[in-house]
């Protein structure tokens, strides 16, 4: 007898395999040519942790629509993930050419270069972040990490303090249990 949550469970592959087999047919249709069909197979892919095949599929994107920003990003997150942080570079610099006011773009072109070790050029990712949206909390954090990573204390201080005074119930949310550990190393020194 199958319990409630193997027949949930076989429900939903049943619903992903249907939905593949339906955008398949889609790409079929269009020769190819639709860039938001592939974009779509990727996305599956991605929340199957197929990250191969959604690498191919948003490569595939991109490469029919260079100027899809969602896809660039969908791309540099599952570079990120498979641990292809250069891939990922590659792909967050594409998303910030096309829209240098996407702070969510920096940002994440600042994590890529921070797990590459290009630990200066994260900096000035992170900064560019902080240019568009000066509260914007998760570069706060990642710029006030790096800085505690290369022993720059005050000017990580100055990042989490600010953080801290952010209207954004994210930093509340998140970000403050790290802070405070931050305080106590501070304190140890």
């Amino acid at each position: 007898m199958m319990n409630v949550e193997e027949d949930v469970v076989k429900k939903e592959v049943s619903q992903v395999s249907e939905l593949i087999s339906r955008i398949g047919k889609e790409i079929v249709n269009s020769r190819g040519k639709n860039p938001v069909h592939f974009y779509n197979l990727g996305i599956i892919y991605k929340s199957l942790d197929q990250y191969k095949e959604a690498i191919a599929a948003l490569q595939r994107t991109v490469k029919i629509s260079s100027s899809m920003k969602i896809a660039w990003f969908k791309l540099g997150q599952s570079y990120e993930i498979v641990k292809k942080f250069k891939d990922a570079i590659d792909a967050y610099r594409q998303l910030v050419e096309l829209d240098s006011r996407d702070k969510h773009g920096w940002n994440d072109l600042g994590i890529g270069y921070q797990y590459n070790g290009q630990n200066y050029r994260a900096i000035e990712a992170f900064k560019n972040a902080l240019d568009i949206d000066p509260w914007y909390d998760p570069a706060l954090f990642n710029l006030g990490n790096i800085y505690k990573k290369l022993g720059k204390f005050q000017e990580a201080e100055k990042m989490y303090v600010k953080m801290r005074k952010s209207p954004s119930h994210f930093a509340t949310l998140w970000y403050r249990i790290p802070e405070r550990k931050f305080f106590n190393h501070k304190k140890d020194r």
